[in-house]
């Protein structure tokens, strides 16, 4: 059943225009950005907060292990974070609706190489806060502030242009 919602969210949201309007609130941000997460690799708690300051940009890249199209950005977000990690960029695989053990075994599989951080809240915080209606969706963050910048939503070829254009934005030299 998840496989064939997975599905059809994927080719939903392969279609749906970015949003653009109905942005969270200042509080909706303060909330996500102050919310206790999990970090996959070592089950330190971490908050988006704790990195303000540190990244020229922060990529958010909001996914789960049944959902088919964002497991087919995984490898994508891998090349950026591996190309463009060391410029000033935080990638960031916020999983939304996994289990513990689902989200361990996909980032195994996946060989996903950039952090990871588990939201195990029922509805998601995140999701609610931020106001992800589906995933994948990335969501680009200047670093300094930690001020939305762009968002895309589902699985686009343009999306990464889009996110290049706001990382030179943000000061990252891209190639």
């Amino acid at each position: 059943m998840k496989i064939l919602a997975a599905l059809a969210l994927g080719i939903y949201t392969s279609f749906m225009a970015t949003p653009q309007e109905n942005l969270p609130t200042a509080d909706q941000y303060q909330t996500a950005w102050n919310h206790a997460l999990v970090n996959a690799k070592d089950k330190q708690e971490v908050r988006i907060v704790d990195f303000k300051g540190r990244y020229k940009a922060i990529v958010i890249d909001a996914f789960a292990s049944w959902c088919g199209p964002c497991q087919a950005l995984i490898p994508e977000v891998n090349a950026m974070h591996a190309q463009y990690g060391k410029k000033g960029v935080l990638f960031i695989g916020l999983n939304v609706q996994d289990e513990w053990a689902a989200m361990q075994k996909n980032i195994d599989s996946k060989s996903i190489q950039y952090l990871v951080l588990h939201d195990s809240t029922e509805g998601s915080v995140m999701m609610q806060n931020l106001k992800i209606p589906a995933i994948p969706m990335a969501i680009v963050l200047d670093g300094t502030t930690l001020k939305e910048k762009g968002r895309f939503l589902g699985n686009r070829p343009a999306h990464k242009e889009g996110q290049l254009k706001l990382l030179a934005e943000l000061g990252v030299e891209v190639d």
